[in-house]
């Protein structure tokens, strides 16, 4: 009977054991999968491998962490940049966040990343877009930091305005957007600021130049609200003076269509007056036999 019992100990260990390794095979080719669909996304080799690490220690198992990174695909497909999906979701794990709430910040952001990239769209060039797609990405990426450092979506787009702006102008403006308001400057300032910079059509040497004496007015103890009043009386005058400009080449050009209109009435066809002068001639005139 000993015996007996023995061997059946022995028999239940071995099933036991033998479904630890299948369970431990079938884990290990559901890691590979999280891993080849984080690859196909364009998430790098050793990327892959440290969110899978990670996960791990965290004590997730494959499924869960492939519900994740789910949106890493949908965000690939849909030409968003996928580094910061990819960086929440690390961010979640090393915060022993649970993983429905990681979920829940990804859906968050990749509402985000989808409004910055129509958004960009709306201002940038498609074969800007098209051929500078990390460029591309930096912009996108600097909306979602704004919009995270509590500017609403409306006061972006406010800053941004109707605008034609090329990708560095993009990033430019909104990386300012962002630590001028870290160093302590109101957000409807900045707005305001900004939004007048954009408007009378500052190039990205005149933000940079912006942003540089900013920074050293701040250094030099300078009050960040006499620095907005200052860039927008500047800003205030030279839009002024580009509609002057502007009203000074419209006068011009309306005064030579007056003049190419003048000259086809000298010396083109007769007016209606001519021929009914002609038509009510004397005699010798032949005004009659017309």
């Amino acid at each position: 009977m000993q015996f007996k019992a023995y061997n059946m100990m022995a028999i239940l260990i071995m099933l036991l054991g033998s479904s630890s390794a299948i369970q431990a095979a079938n884990n290990t080719e559901k890691w590979q999968q999280v891993r080849q669909a984080l690859t196909a996304a364009s998430v790098s080799s050793e990327r892959a491998d440290s969110l899978i690490e990670q996960a791990q220690k965290r004590k997730m198992t494959p499924q869960a962490l492939s519900h994740m990174t789910k949106r890493v695909t949908q965000a690939h497909q849909r030409n968003l940049p996928i580094t910061l999906i990819v960086n929440r979701i690390q961010q979640g794990l090393a915060k022993g966040i649970p993983p429905a709430r990681i979920g829940k910040a990804l859906d968050v952001l990749s509402k985000e990343l989808k409004w910055g990239k129509q958004l960009v769209e709306e201002h940038v060039p498609r074969a800007e877009v098209r051929n500078q797609p990390e460029l591309f990405n930096t912009a996108i990426a600097n909306l979602e930091v704004a919009r995270r450092q509590g500017f609403t979506s409306i006061q972006l787009e406010k800053i941004l305005g109707d605008s034609p702006l090329n990708l560095k102008q993009m990033v430019q403006v909104t990386a300012m957007a962002t630590e001028w308001t870290i160093l302590g400057a109101d957000r409807k300032a900045v707005m305001s600021t900004l939004g007048k910079a954009v408007q009378s059509g500052a190039g990205l040497k005149e933000l940079s130049s912006m942003h540089e004496n900013f920074i050293q007015g701040l250094q030099q103890g300078r009050d960040v609200d006499e620095l907005h009043q200052e860039m927008q009386e500047q800003f205030k005058e030279e839009m002024q003076e580009q509609f002057k400009e502007e009203m000074q080449e419209q006068f011009k050009e309306e005064m030579h269509e007056n003049m190419q209109d003048d000259m086809g009435r000298g010396f083109g066809a007769p007016s209606g007056n001519d021929f009914n002068e002609g038509a009510g001639g004397g005699a010798g005139t032949g005004g009659g036999s017309w």
